[in-house]
């Protein structure tokens, strides 16, 4: 790794068909000069909104690769957080309660009003739980309905009551 290169710790899905995902994100950062450690926390065959899909959930791997790391000592100056799936959010507080890095959470769940098919509604409480360790969350407007339990008319309504209540 070059000197003053900064480093990102990329959690997230692998999408194996589209241009969405961890892989994404990996190519992007690594475009922008920054070092990506990117660990998995699924396996998914296409995105949400094809169907039928399959989604492996890479729990084991992402609690031994991030225990991995901090034996390492592995320091970051950014993590961010895309999809995360019923389990994996205590793994990730275990984590990142001894993280001194930014965290930013990409709550991965749905759009155009309403959850992605393919996930159930407890994916709404595994990423509320998550963002009382997150610095920056960037929900699309139907995430963020589902995390505020508020319905929003428009991205300016929004933006109204995040301004106002955060």
């Amino acid at each position: 790794m070059e000197k003053n290169k900064k480093k990102v710790l990329l959690i997230g899905d692998f999408l194996s068909t589209g241009n969405m995902g961890g892989s994404l994100c990996e190519d992007v950062l690594s475009f922008y000069s920054l070092d990506v450690d990117f660990v998995p926390t699924a396996l998914i065959s296409n995105p949400f909104s094809v169907r039928p899909i399959e989604i492996s959930i890479s729990s084991t791997y992402l609690k031994n690769t991030l225990e991995v790391f901090k034996k390492q000592e592995k320091e970051y100056d950014c993590v961010f957080i895309g999809f995360v799936e019923k389990g994996q959010e205590k793994i990730l507080k275990d984590f990142l309660k001894n993280c001194k890095a930014p965290v930013i959470l990409d709550p991965i769940m749905g759009d155009n009003g309403s959850l992605y098919k393919s996930l159930d509604k407890s994916i709404i409480d595994v990423y509320k739980s998550i963002v009382e360790f997150s610095d920056i969350i960037l929900p699309n407007q139907t995430e963020a309905g589902l995390l505020t339990e508020n319905s929003y008319e428009s991205l300016e309504d929004m933006v109204d009551y995040f301004y106002k209540n955060i």
